[in-house]
């Protein structure tokens, strides 16, 4: 499930933890799912066969990457504190 609120952040969000970390993320978005009973934001870029082990590359913020080392996927822990101060950057 994904709300109206977080569906237009999300472009916001992605240049946000590029700036971040200096990381060039993929723009083209498979799927946006949100949780909030954990607060947990997951965007999908890509599917993938494998996943190798997330990548945290700030508090709360971690990269999943396939086996070829492509970016597959970006998920937020603590989704509302964290963008808070993401896109106040």
């Amino acid at each position: 499930m994904v709300d109206l609120q977080i569906e237009r952040e999300v472009h916001e969000i992605i240049r946000a933890v590029e700036r971040l970390t200096g990381i060039e993320l993929p723009r083209e978005i498979l799927k946006v799912v949100y949780n909030p009973k954990l607060d947990v934001l997951l965007i999908r870029f890509r599917k993938a066969e494998k996943c190798k082990v997330g990548e945290p590359v700030y508090p709360g913020v971690i990269l999943y990457r396939d086996d070829e080392d492509a970016i597959i996927g970006l998920e937020i822990v603590g989704y509302r504190d964290i963008i808070r101060n993401l896109l106040r950057m």
